[in-house]
């Protein structure tokens, strides 16, 4: 399974050398991260690291832990990641979810994940407030309400920029 993680992860950063663990004494341990920078290898320490860097790291390992985890829930993923890293994730997200038999529950704010899913408006539900109460409409129920005016594959972010498809 490392491997695994580490070819996906050098897929996104590759300039990554490898992953281990370094002891800081006592019970204190950090990630170490190695990359080739130009002609120089160098290690970097978890918390010298960007956020986006550990979250890739840390939604690729929960990918490949497939076998344990059958239910993934994930908080606003774009958090911390650049669009072109989010892209990846998510094709890997989806990937997964159908080879492995994983249920993946996103919760986004990211006009850029909801244009990575224009193809795919079956995979979301919106979720809208009604009498302090969550209410959860697949969004291709909002979209039969546009059937006229909505092309399947057209971009949902105009829609919901607009404020026609709800909460997202």
């Amino acid at each position: 399974i490392y491997g695994e993680i580490i070819d996906d992860f050098k897929e996104i950063y590759p300039d990554v050398t490898g992953l281990s663990f370094t002891h800081l004494g006592d019970y204190r341990y950090a990630l170490e991260f190695g990359r080739r920078i130009g002609d120089r290898n160098w290690s970097f320490l978890s918390p010298q690291v960007s956020d986006g860097f550990v979250i890739t790291l840390a939604v690729l390992t929960l990918i490949h832990l497939h076998q344990t985890n059958r239910i993934i829930l994930i908080e606003e993923i774009e958090n911390g990641l650049n669009p072109f890293t989010l892209g990846i994730i998510l094709k890997k997200i989806l990937i997964s979810s159908e080879a492995d038999d994983v249920q993946f529950f996103i919760t986004t704010h990211s006009p850029v994940l909801l244009d990575c899913l224009n193809t795919f408006p079956e995979l979301i539900f919106v979720c809208e407030q009604r009498d302090g109460q969550s209410e959860y409409i697949p969004l291709p129920e909002i979209l039969e309400k546009f059937r006229d005016d909505y092309t399947p594959g057209e971009s949902l972010v105009e829609l919901w920029l607009e404020g026609l498809i709800g909460g997202l």
